[in-house]
């Protein structure tokens, strides 16, 4: 592929897409021939001033109204990932990277898309935590958060900062077998490499895994204090808490159908004290006892602190600080009618 066959053959709006960029509401105008977005230039922007249409000599150009860029998809490349002015050899590169496969995977035809390949997986496939798997849902691939709506809404609607998005999340492609649709979702890795994804938005909340559902752990500064979560946002606001150094390792659950799976890590990995996070319902209460029956020890539950709140990503948002009652946390070892040692959790005073 050389910068010819790029300008001609190459979907500006599709790699757009890619990174997370979406049409302004309304934004789609003669049929699809123009498009208007926010720059992604300048992410912050409110109102609209990206536009991309289809070009003459070019399939697509574009022209920033709000920092003056223009041009072609290379251009737009050598702007948005800081290349030097004439590095067309590093954006061919990137954009081999971006649509991979055979040379114009995704626009063979600059009028008519190719519908995409989902990978294959066998049917009535279970994850190893026992919950049935919803095969229609394909991974296609997975790119880093670099702006668009999907940092915008952790941000401003979920309360984590661009800095803890980026590092721990990524914009997630797949596709929908039932519609034949492709969507991009915000997804976290976990141990067993799949991806466990939701939707941008509190409305329609949408949640799934693609591939296998398993337990994600992200390491703290003390690698023998364990905290236990229910839901990556919930563990995100955690870390943004504490400014993303978290006092332990943060292990995420993702669905209640994993908590075999932590317990047995937790065990394993021989950590002196574990603390849990969950929801303030009745599942959060139920795993709560089911954890301190199986461990054999009054493990704390720390939801009391952010009640009457429902989880910690909800009372993160709505402002309420616990950071002070978390940093009193110390374990207090205490003798058994046996006399053996057994850590006990407990608030220091």
């Amino acid at each position: 592929m050389n910068a010819k066959d790029a300008k001609e053959r190459l979907s500006l709006p599709d790699l757009l897409e890619k990174l997370g960029y979406y049409p302004e509401q309304g934004g789609i105008k003669r049929g699809g021939n123009e498009i208007w977005y926010k720059s992604p230039f300048n992410p912050s922007e409110n109102t609209a001033s990206f536009h991309v249409s289809r070009g003459a000599q070019v399939a697509w150009i574009f022209k920033c109204f709000s920092s003056g860029h223009k041009g072609s998809i290379i251009d737009f490349v050598i702007t948005h990932e800081g290349y030097g002015p004439n590095d067309i050899k590093s954006a061919l590169a990137y954009l081999r990277r971006q649509f991979p496969g055979s040379l114009f995977e995704y626009v063979a035809n600059p009028q008519k898309k190719r519908p995409p390949q989902p990978r294959k997986i066998p049917h009535n496939i279970k994850t190893s935590a026992g919950a049935k798997q919803e095969t229609y849902l394909n991974y296609l691939q997975d790119l880093p958060l670099k702006s668009g709506k999907m940092l915008t809404y952790l941000q401003e609607e979920r309360g984590i900062p661009n800095a803890i998005s980026q590092k721990y999340l990524r914009l997630v492609r797949y596709h929908n077998a039932k519609v034949n649709k492709t969507y991009w979702a915000i997804g976290m890795k976990n141990r067993a490499g799949g991806f466990e994804i939701r939707s941008a938005s509190n409305t329609y909340t949408f949640k799934s895994v693609l591939n296998e559902r398993d337990i994600t752990i992200l390491p703290g500064q003390n690698t023998k204090s364990a905290f236990l979560f229910e839901g990556f946002l919930d563990a995100l606001s955690f870390i943004t808490i504490f400014k993303d150094t978290p006092p332990g390792d943060c292990i995420i659950m993702h669905s209640v159908n994993t908590f075999e799976k932590a317990k047995t890590f937790i065990k394993e990995q021989g950590y002196t004290d574990a603390y849990l996070l969950l929801d303030n319902d009745k599942t959060g209460a139920k795993y709560v006892a089911k954890f301190e029956e199986d461990f054999d020890i009054p493990t704390p539950s720390l939801s009391h602190l952010f009640a009457p709140f429902k989880d910690v990503n909800e009372a993160h948002v709505k402002g309420y600080d616990f950071m002070p009652v978390l940093a009193k946390i110390k374990p207090l070892t205490y003798k058994t009618k046996q006399g053996v040692l057994i850590q006990k959790f407990s608030l220091s005073s």
